[in-house]
């Protein structure tokens, strides 16, 4: 009797340590498609699916909210979908993270930023971003990539939009093609850097909504009572080197995102954890308001005037 209850403990601490999520990959490691990496509070998933309701058997990397998988907030091969259910997700022999196909063909890859970790880890952490950093570094905000950096149709808090004004890289959220399908959309939401930085909405290369540009407290083109909700900071950065905007969630026991749909419609979603709560926002870029090009403001040489600070920090 005594064996049978060793066999059984023995039999059910396989069973938990091969159910229990992954929250780490290291070089020699992977991700395959029924098969998932958590952040440390259980937040957010990374793992394969099939968007929507589609029939294909196109497959993705994406992350979600462990609460509802169906809201993808992110999507690695948004251009190169897996055929099948044989993708694997892993550390190439670069340290470079990497997707291959059945045949070991590659369809997507991180980039790093100039150099190759020696000992590369694989992270998602609890505000859902997923990086590749070294191993044993103690800076916990070194990184060699992230998806962050790689918005899709989600502007989640901690993401920034906005431009590298020395390398020219530009942060910005774009909308999906259509519901089964995540690749580029027409919309995206990011900061027009002529003049005066302001957020503005695109379908294209046509401006449909400006947000306006920051006054020091607000978007200048929403007013206080379009946000009724005091659960966020926002963070309007510009020096000589970027501009950027971001906000920040106050209360760590909710989650949020605000998605941007095929249609250039916003959505936001605002959920206590593990207790869904829906709150719907109302800007859609259907009409604009005719405004000159940098809104309310005139065209200043904003680098020369700003020179390095930060305009407002919450």
């Amino acid at each position: 009797m005594e064996v049978l209850m060793y066999l059984f403990l023995f039999f059910l601490f396989i069973f938990v340590l091969k159910a229990s999520a992954l929250t780490i990959i290291t070089p020699g490691e992977s991700i395959k498609d029924g098969e998932t990496l958590e952040s440390d509070n259980g937040t957010f998933q990374l793992g394969f699916f099939t968007p929507g309701d589609s029939k294909s058997k196109n497959r993705y990397v994406g992350i979600w909210y462990k609460v509802s998988n169906t809201t993808v907030v992110w999507v690695a091969n948004r251009e190169a979908p897996v055929s099948d259910n044989n993708g694997v997700l892993s550390f190439d022999n670069r340290g470079i993270l990497a997707l291959f196909n059945a045949t070991n063909g590659l369809l997507w890859s991180s980039s790093n930023k100039g150099t190759t970790p020696r000992e590369p880890v694989l992270k998602l952490f609890d505000w859902g971003n997923l990086v590749v950093k070294e191993r044993n570094d103690g800076d916990p905000l070194n990184y060699y990539w992230e998806s962050f950096d790689y918005p899709c149709d989600n502007f989640l808090p901690g993401m920034k939009i906005g431009k590298n004004l020395v390398t020219g890289f530009e942060f910005y959220v774009s909308s999906w093609k259509s519901s089964d399908d995540p690749s580029q959309g027409q919309y995206s939401l990011r900061i027009d850097t002529r003049g005066f930085p302001q957020v503005v909405v695109k379908k294209g290369s046509e401006t449909v909504y400006r947000a306006g540009s920051w006054d020091g407290h607000y978007l200048s083109g929403r007013k206080p009572e379009d946000n009724p909700i005091p659960l966020y900071s926002y963070e309007f950065v510009m020096t000589q080197t970027e501009v950027y905007f971001r906000s920040e969630i106050l209360n760590s026991s909710f989650i949020s995102s605000v998605s941007y749909g095929t249609k250039g419609d916003e959505n936001g979603r605002l959920s206590q954890r593990r207790k869904p709560i829906y709150v719907p926002l109302t800007a859609y870029v259907d009409h604009m308001k005719a405004a000159d090009p940098t809104g309310s403001h005139r065209v200043l040489a904003w680098k020369d005037l700003f020179q390095n600070r930060r305009l407002f920090v919450v």
